[in-house]
């Protein structure tokens, strides 16, 4: 007889579920903007990708056929922890001013703003899981946190970033 629920899930030695939490998003520098460790450590979150395709209708006799058209990517909410002595809301600014100059009110050129970047996933012991290579990530909207006098709360920053394409590079 075959076994069901939590006892089928019990007896397999092998069964290793994803966290969430195991996780690193790094961006690479693009001459305009140094990300580096200190970054990469401040990443709270960061969701996976989410890949959409435009449904074609086909009009056929009496009825439509339907087909994969063009794909896009979802943006994607990015959440850093507000860290003091890490520079990371300096980063961000920078990053942020290459795609638009407050001082002179020019919008920037993609090739000053836009960068790649890897989502790397690991097993509970370090063991490289998945891998995801953003390409022409850039900050399309960044929040930087509330102030209240009202809590001793940790400051994060949210930066909507936005991609041209995205691949699964392990999996």
């Amino acid at each position: 007889m075959q076994k069901w629920g939590a006892t089928r899930l019990a007896d397999s030695r092998d069964l290793e579920v994803q966290r969430e939490n195991h996780f690193e998003l790094q961006l690479v520098g693009n001459g305009n903007v140094d990300f580096g460790e200190d970054f990469t450590i401040s990443v709270e979150s960061f969701p996976l990708p989410t890949e959409t395709s435009e449904q074609l209708e086909v009009p056929y006799g009496n009825t439509t056929v339907n087909l994969a058209g063009r794909v896009s990517w979802g943006a994607g909410a990015l959440v850093v922890r507000d860290f003091v002595d890490k520079k990371t809301k300096a980063i961000l600014i920078d990053w942020r001013s290459q795609c638009y100059n407050h001082e002179t009110d020019q919008v920037g050129r993609a090739s000053d703003y836009k960068t790649q970047g890897y989502v790397y996933e690991y097993s509970v012991d370090g063991q490289l899981t998945g891998m995801w290579e953003l390409q022409g990530v850039w900050p399309q909207e960044v929040n930087y946190g509330n102030l209240t006098h009202q809590s001793g709360e940790r400051k994060n920053i949210e930066a909507n970033l936005v991609y041209d394409k995205c691949t699964p590079i392990e999996y």
